[in-house]
């Protein structure tokens, strides 16, 4: 099972990689981009604060609204679609950032919630949608060299929501599992992080 630092190692290479392939990217592409900047940035103030043991428990609610917005945005991008659902997404996320701030005031965990779940199928609507109208389209297969990424973000994402649930409802689950689980996790976020990598690579081609 890879570790978070093995995760955020590769995550780190892949946002170097892209980097010096901005140019060769338009529209949505950018805006992955953006989208692993700003879970790069997420990950590293994380361990920053674990490291100088402080809290770092407000993190997750800007986690969640943020990687909705900005994923959002790239499919709203990439299917061409009204640019009123813009507004639209920011609106939910903010019921999902509002979910979360309420559990943490009310004592409750911030993990209990819904809104992970709900941001995260989504994600999943959307990225299997734009993954199989590209598959459709003979000239999108030709032309679209993100298709990996998208079946990559259906992929982890559908991964995610079910290990999520899983944690949910276990309740008393044993340190060891935890770890597991959360392996699992690091894994196929690894394997999103690499495929997204290899299609950068491949853009000079």
């Amino acid at each position: 099972i890879i570790g978070q630092q093995n995760c955020r190692f590769f995550l780190g290479i892949t946002v170097i990689v892209g980097s010096f392939n901005f140019s060769y990217l338009k529209n949505e592409k950018k805006i992955f981009l953006y989208y692993l900047y700003f879970i790069f940035v997420i990950e590293l103030t994380t361990k920053l604060l674990i490291d100088f043991k402080q809290d770092n428990v407000l993190l997750y609610p800007i986690y969640v609204f943020g990687e909705f917005i900005i994923l959002s945005n790239m499919f709203i991008v990439g299917l061409k679609l009204n640019r009123k659902l813009v507004l639209a997404a920011f609106v939910f996320g903010f019921f999902l950032l509002a979910e979360s701030l309420y559990l943490w005031l009310n004592n409750g965990s911030l993990t209990s919630g819904y809104a992970k779940v709900f941001s995260h199928l989504v994600v999943v609507c959307m990225a299997g949608y734009m993954l199989v109208k590209s598959l459709r389209s003979i000239d999108g297969l030709k032309n679209n060299n993100f298709i990996m990424v998208y079946g990559g973000l259906f992929f982890y994402y559908s991964i995610s929501i079910f290990l999520f649930m899983l944690l949910g409802q276990l309740v008393n689950i044993s340190q060891n599992s935890a770890f597991i689980i959360w392996g699992m996790n690091n894994l196929f976020a690894a394997l999103l992080y690499g495929v997204s990598l290899y299609t950068f690579l491949e853009l000079k081609r």
